[in-house]
C-alpha cells in the first residue's frame, strides 16, 4: 500500500514536472520571440537614429545657407542705400543745373534784348 502511494505520487511528480517543463519550454520560446522583436527594434531605432542625423545635417546645412543668405541681403540693402544717395545727390545737382541753365538762358536773352 506504502509502494502504491509512493508510485501514485511519483506519477503525480512526474505529471507536475512535465507541465513545469512545458511551462518553462513555453516561456522560454517567449523570450526567444521577445529578444528577436527586441533586434528588430533596436535595428530601427539605429535607423531612425541615422535617418534623425541626417535631417539635423540638413537642418544645419540650411541654416548656414539662410545665415549666409541674410549676410547678403544685408550687403545688399547697404548698396542700395549707397546707390539711394548717390541717384538722390546726382538728381539733386542736375536740378541745379537746369536751374543755373534757366538762369543763364534768362540772362543771355536778357542781353540780346537789349542789344
Amino acid at each position: 500500500s506504502e509502494k502504491l502511494m509512493l508510485c501514485d505520487q511519483l506519477g503525480q511528480n512526474a505529471s507536475k514536472m512535465s507541465s513545469l517543463q512545458s511551462d518553462y519550454d513555453d516561456l522560454h520560446n517567449s523570450f526567444k520571440e521577445l529578444n528577436l522583436k527586441a533586434g528588430i527594434m533596436n535595428d530601427e531605432k539605429c535607423n531612425l537614429l541615422s535617418l534623425l542625423d541626417d535631417a539635423n545635417d540638413a537642418v544645419e546645412e540650411s541654416n548656414a545657407k539662410v545665415s549666409k543668405l541674410l549676410s547678403e541681403s544685408e550687403e545688399l540693402k547697404e548698396e542700395l542705400r549707397v546707390i539711394i544717395h548717390e541717384r538722390d545727390s546726382l538728381s539733386k545737382k542736375s536740378q541745379d543745373l537746369s536751374s543755373r541753365i534757366s538762369d543763364l538762358e534768362f540772362e543771355r536773352n536778357s542781353m540780346i534784348s537789349h542789344t
